[in-house]
């Protein structure tokens, strides 16, 4: 090998050698990994300041809960009850005064999986009895306590059981008593029925036309003189009332979905969500960490809870009850009850 071809040699290695450095050079800038999408949860700005109308106070732990189902007070206001595969009774002062697990079987019937429950109006508190929702029928159940179970003749006057009506299409979604009646969402046959709490009769069958989808809560609110039914239709973004006649008020349906603040910004809102004494409701909203407060002709007021109440954290569904106008607010995500107070 002659001089010149060896000069030709090394070029042709030294150019090789450069080709591969910048092709690794090229292919390192521009076929680089994507770096790790941030869920479009954490990059919402929190409210502004002057949105908020209410104050955090404080904080309860709660058990670590699964999936849980339904979340209120009871009639004296001093206990929470937290439903899922067991059922737990808080205080506002104790972490857990009881926990019991669910029954599969009551007054002889085996229970499906339940989906609701409540307090009936006239039990005493310290009684520990409730109802318990299901798609083949209501159910009376006294939770098994360390305390002595209540006597006979405080619960001889109350219906054990609401069935009428129920069918295999059947599919609760919720349940509340009021005004000695009971009312229960029925989403599978799309109607609301009402039930005598004292003999367990079906008085009243309110189909729900148009239908208002499979995610709904109810709320029922009193002037003095009558009362409305508040359907959360959760697939339309949209509160639906029905009044005592079982007739719509269509001119009173109120919500949007949007952008703003102001509207339902969630993924099928509104959440769970309860009527102040006023008319004001207190609403959540699924998959986004977020809870708010709209008068009662459905306009926009304030911000009760933002993200940064919740860790920024992505929650399936919050729960929210009031009691002599504080607001408590159920985060599965944080497993803590949060309290919260309006601003002076």
């Amino acid at each position: 090998m002659n001089k010149t071809d060896f000069h030709l040699l090394w070029v042709l290695l030294a150019g090789l050698g450069i080709g591969i450095i910048a092709y690794g050079i090229f292919k390192a800038i521009f076929e680089q990994a994507p770096p790790p999408a941030v869920p479009k949860y954490m990059m919402r700005p929190e409210p502004p300041e002057e949105k908020f109308g209410y104050q955090f106070e404080t904080f309860m732990s709660t058990p670590a809960l699964e999936a849980p189902l339904d979340f209120s007070l009871d009639p004296s206001g001093s206990l929470f009850f937290i439903l899922d595969k067991k059922f737990y009774f808080i205080g506002l002062t104790t972490p857990i005064i009881s926990e019991a697990e669910l029954p599969q079987q009551l007054d002889g019937e085996t229970i499906e999986s339940v989906t609701s429950a409540d307090w009936a109006p006239d039990i005493p508190v310290d009684s520990f009895t409730v109802y318990l929702g299901t798609n083949s029928g209501v159910y009376q159940w006294v939770v098994p306590t360390s305390l002595a179970e209540p006597k006979e003749d405080v619960l001889k006057d109350l219906a054990k059981k609401f069935t009428d009506g129920f069918t295999e299409e059947s599919r609760l979604a919720a349940i509340r008593f009021f005004g000695g009646k009971l009312f229960v969402v029925d989403y599978g046959a799309a109607e609301l029925r009402v039930y005598d709490q004292k003999s367990g009769e079906l008085i009243q069958t309110v189909k729900l036309d148009p239908p208002c989808g499979n995610l709904l809560n109810i709320y029922i609110h009193s002037d003095g003189s009558d009362y409305t039914v508040w359907i959360a239709d959760q697939k339309n973004y949209r509160f639906v009332p029905i009044q005592s006649d079982g007739q719509c008020d269509v001119s009173r349906i109120w919500g949007q979905r949007g952008k703003t603040l102001e509207s339902f910004q969630g993924l099928f809102s509104p959440g769970h969500f309860i009527i102040e004494p006023d008319g004001a409701f207190i609403v959540t909203e699924n998959l986004y960490p977020c809870v708010k407060k709209f008068r009662p002709d459905g306009t926009f007021e304030c911000v009760v809870a933002g993200d940064r109440a919740f860790n920024w954290s992505k929650s399936d569904r919050l729960f929210v009850a009031s009691f002599e106008g504080k607001v408590y607010i159920l985060s599965p995500n944080t497993n803590n009850i949060l309290q919260f107070s309006p601003k002076p």
